[in-house]
């Protein structure tokens, strides 16, 4: 791998590269799993979002669906149990030009569209679902935790 610090002008051969990059992946793949592992201790956790003693906490979350498209999905995001319950109906109807339809999702947002997790080391996500699959999507200002 030393020809990746020798600059550009170096070419490096096909079977280096494939090296490189099999060394790149496997690395990311071990830091992905060590990030993913580590235990959180319940006595520490503090919770981000307590949706059953702060209800106006549900303002800063905004519900998205196929519907700003034309589509026919809906969805609600609310307070129930001292839990936040997102729910609604799913629509794969498509009107018009649109190919394909039927999503929805519920989005925090802040005025600057910033969460500080800064004094955090783990987020601990507690979900309850319908046996579907989901997908979880957090930004953060660099790829490199």
């Amino acid at each position: 791998l030393s020809w990746c610090g020798r600059g550009y002008d170096t070419v490096a051969s096909g079977a280096a590269m494939e090296a490189f990059f099999r060394y790149l992946f496997r690395d990311a793949k071990k830091r992905t799993r060590d990030a993913l592992s580590l235990s959180v201790e319940r006595d520490a956790a503090r919770p981000l979002f307590n949706f059953g003693k702060t209800p106006q906490v549900l303002e800063q979350w905004h519900v998205i669906t196929d519907r700003q498209v034309g589509g026919f999905s809906t969805a609600h995001f609310e307070s129930v149990s001292g839990a936040a319950r997102f729910h609604g109906h799913m629509s794969l109807a498509c009107t018009g030009k649109m190919k394909r339809s039927g999503f929805a999702s519920a989005m925090f947002k802040t005025e600057s569209n910033v969460l500080d997790l800064d004094e955090f080391d783990a987020i601990d996500l507690r979900v309850r679902g319908d046996g579907r699959t989901y997908v979880c999507n957090l930004h953060c200002d660099s790829w490199f935790l």
